[in-house]
């Protein structure tokens, strides 16, 4: 299965555009994704998707499946992905 990764604005620095590839697993959610990316890309993407000392995705990080946040998908961050989906990650935006 391919799923394409993009990353946004202070992302973008970290993840780039990539594309994963995942052969054996079938059933990958998006919680199994960003734990993936986690452990490939390290402590500095960690602690920004995730809350301070957890695998819960920080609630000021927009992700995004084929142009739909995770919150309004039916399965919420246990979404499983389909070959070809594109997940957009977005770090938290302040304005006013």
């Amino acid at each position: 299965m391919k799923i394409k990764v993009k990353g946004y604005l202070t992302f973008r620095k970290i993840i780039g555009e990539i594309t994963i590839q995942e052969f054996d697993v079938l059933d990958l959610t998006i919680s199994d994704l960003l734990r993936h990316l986690s452990h490939q890309l390290g402590e500095v993407f960690s602690s920004l998707i995730f809350e301070a000392g957890t695998e819960n995705v920080s609630r000021s990080i927009a992700i995004l499946v084929n142009g739909v946040h995770y919150s309004h998908l039916p399965d919420k961050i246990d979404t499983r992905l389909q070959d070809g989906d594109e997940v957009a990650i977005f770090p938290p935006i302040a304005g006013g």
